[in-house]
C-alpha cells in the first residue's frame, strides 16, 4: 500500500481540491500523481455534460450530516456467489470517483462472480445477478422512477406512481410488483412473481400476472410460459438453469458471469448447444458439466489456479 491510499479520503479530497498546497504538490509531482493526472485528463476529453461538482458535494455533505429528508440509494453486497470476484484497483477506483462527481446518474455495477443487493430512494429493492450494470437518476428520482438495466436482477418494487426498468431490447412498466429482468446475448427475459408488469417493445406489448414469462428478441415476442417458482428465480440461490438448449457460447459465458472465468480460446462450431443447470457452489464441477453435454466433439482446458478456460474442437 502506497503512502498515498493510507488515508482512505486522500483521493477524493485530491479530486474535489481540498489539499493544503503542500501535499497537493507532493503528491502530483510523485509517479502515482502523474498517473492519476493523466487518467483524469484522459477523462476529460470524453463528452460529459456540464456539471457543478462543488455543489454536488455539497449536496452530499448535506445529506451525510442530515440536512436533506430524501432517503439516500444504499447498497448491500451479498454474500458472492463465488470467490474469483477481484477487487477493483485504487487506479479503477479513482476513474469511477471522477464521472460520478461529474454525472448525476448513480451507477452500480457487478463484477463476474457478485450479486448485489440495491435500495432505491423510494425503498424498492434491486437483487442485481453477476456481471450487471444499473442505473439511474437520484436527483429526479421522486417525479420519475426510471432506470436502465444491462445483465439481470430482481426487482421488489414498492407502491406508488409507473416504474421503468428500460432494456436494449424493451421496456419492462410496473406500479408494484416483484418480476425478474434478464439481458444476455440478444435476448429480453421477463417473469412476474406478483402484482402484473407490462413488456413493450418495438413490435410488442403484453402484459404478465404472477407465474408468467415472456422472451423478446428482435422486438418482437418470441416465448411466453408459465413458471412455477417459489418467490425468488432460481440463480438467487445458487442455480442458473437453461430450460431449453441454448447456443454453447451463451453457457460459457454464464460460467463467465458466475465465476469470473477468464475465457482465453473458444474454437468449435456454432451448432453446439447446451441444456441443463449451472450450479454455483463449485466452479470445476459446472465447468465439466457444461463441457460434458458435447463432450464428443470438445476439448477443453481449465486452469483453476488462474481461473482461465480455454475450449476447442476435438479434432483439432
Amino acid at each position: 500500500m502506497s503512502q498515498w491510499e493510507e488515508h482512505e479520503d486522500f483521493l477524493a479530497r485530491w479530486l474535489s481540491d481540498e489539499l493544503s498546497p503542500e501535499e497537493k504538490a507532493e503528491f502530483e509531482n510523485s509517479a502515482e500523481g502523474k498517473e492519476y493526472a493523466r487518467m483524469i485528463q484522459a477523462a476529460d476529453q470524453l463528452s460529459a455534460p456540464a456539471y457543478d461538482v462543488h455543489g454536488e458535494l455539497s449536496k452530499l455533505k448535506n445529506k451525510i450530516h442530515g440536512a436533506s429528508e430524501q432517503k439516500e440509494t444504499k447498497t448491500i453486497w451479498m454474500q458472492p456467489v463465488f470467490r474469483y470476484a477481484v477487487a477493483a484497483s485504487v487506479t479503477a477506483l479513482v476513474v469511477v470517483a471522477y464521472f460520478i462527481l461529474r454525472s448525476p446518474l448513480t451507477i452500480v455495477t457487478t463484477a463476474p462472480g457478485q450479486q448485489e443487493i440495491v435500495v432505491l430512494p423510494d425503498g424498492s429493492e434491486v437483487k442485481m445477478n453477476a456481471a450487471s450494470t444499473l442505473s439511474f437518476n437520484e436527483n429526479t428520482w421522486e417525479e420519475q422512477r426510471e432506470l436502465t438495466l444491462e445483465g439481470e436482477a430482481f426487482f421488489q418494487v414498492m407502491k406508488g406512481s409507473s416504474f421503468v426498468v428500460n432494456t436494449d431490447f424493451g421496456a419492462v412498466t410496473v406500479l408494484g410488483t416483484s418480476f425478474n429482468v434478464r439481458t444476455r446475448g440478444e435476448k429480453l427475459e421477463v417473469e412476474c412473481y406478483t402484482g402484473k408488469v407490462n413488456v413493450s417493445s418495438t413490435n410488442a406489448n403484453t402484459d404478465l400476472l404472477p407465474g408468467d414469462g415472456v422472451r423478446v428478441e428482435r422486438g418482437a415476442v418470441t416465448k411466453s410460459w408459465k413458471h412455477e417458482r417459489e418467490e425468488e428465480p432460481d440463480w438467487m440461490n445458487g442455480i442458473t438453469l437453461f430450460e431449453e438448449a441454448v447456443p454453447l457460447s451463451e453457457a460459457i459465458q454464464e460460467l463467465s458471469n458466475i465465476f469470473g472465468i477468464e475465457i482465453l480460446e473458444e474454437t468449435y462450431p456454432d451448432t453446439l448447444e447446451f441444456k441443463g443447470a449451472i450450479f454455483h457452489s463449485n466452479v470445476s464441477a459446472a465447468v465439466e458439466y457444461v463441457m460434458s453435454v458435447n463432450e464428443n466433439y470438445l476439448d477443453f482446458e481449465y486452469d483453476p489456479e488462474n481461473n482461465t478456460l480455454k475450449v476447442l474442437s476435438i479434432d483439432q
